[in-house]
Parts: C-alpha cells; structure tokens; sequence
C-alpha cells in the first residue's frame, strides 16, 4: 500500500509495497530524496521527494475516465466547501486531457490554474514549455470557458 500526502513532498509505503519496490536497508539514498530509517538501518515506509519515484514506477497509469472521475469529485467537493477555483500543481498531459474533456462536455464548474509537472533536464524544460503553449492555445480556443483556466509551469 502506498499513502501520498496531497503535497506530493513525501508517501508512506507499507512493508509489501518497500519489498516490491526493492527498498532494503542497503538500498542508497536517492539524489534530491530520502528514505527514512529506523535506529537500525531499516527503510521505516517514509519516502520523501525523489525517493517516492521507484513506488510510482509501480503504479498503473491511470484511465482517462478515471482522470475524469476523480476531476469531477475534486470539483464537487470543492464547491461543497465554498470554493470556485483552484490551482493542481504538477499536472501531467494526461491530466490536461481530462480538464479539456471535462470543458468540452460543459462540465468544467471551477475556475482551474494548472501547474505543469517539469522534469529537472533542460530538454524536459523546453518540452513542459511547449506543452504550456499549447494549453494556453487550446484556453483561448475554448467557447465555453475561455476564461476559467490558466497554464503555467
């Protein structure tokens, strides 16, 4: 099982899903993350920044309506709670795809500021900054909801 806090800083893996994953105590420290350790060397589940990347290399992708699904639940617990808008850090195309799925339907009830998620190389640099353009192209092409979405990295 594998437990993510809604920052994405950091997860909690148990035992199964550290044995999957081939976190062991000899298991290094990954660059830019960290494996908390118990008195004795021993991964304690806590996975923090880029440490969680070999748990979400086990995790299937998720459906484009599931990514619809989960948008529109976010959406409506939003509004039950007062609120019009939000800003989703670290989005992926996928999940871009499913906003403008939701805006084609006219279903798309919240104002939303995306943040797209950015690899740390120069090439991945220049390919969220093309994915940002062409969000922005396709707000400024929407008839419905031209002004409820916003694109940055």
């Amino acid at each position: 099982m594998w437990l993510e806090n809604t920052s994405g800083h950091y997860g909690v893996a148990n035992s199964q899903a550290l044995s999957l994953a081939k976190i062991t105590a000899a298991t290094a420290q990954p660059v830019s993350g960290v494996i908390v350790r118990d008195e004795q060397g021993n991964a304690t589940g806590e996975l923090k920044e880029s440490a969680q990347d070999v748990i979400h290399r086990l995790i299937p992708p998720y459906s484009a309506e599931q990514r619809r699904q989960a948008l529109q639940h976010m959406i409506a617990v939003g509004h039950a709670e007062g609120m019009t808008g939000f800003k989703d850090p670290g989005i992926s195309h996928e999940d871009w795809e499913a906003y403008k799925a939701l805006d084609g339907e006219g279903a798309l009830s919240a104002y939303v500021c995306v943040l797209f998620a950015t690899p740390a190389t120069w090439e991945g640099a220049q390919a969220t900054l093309a994915q940002i353009h062409s969000a922005q192209r396709d707000i400024k092409g929407s008839p419905r909801t031209p002004s409820k979405a916003c694109a940055r990295a």
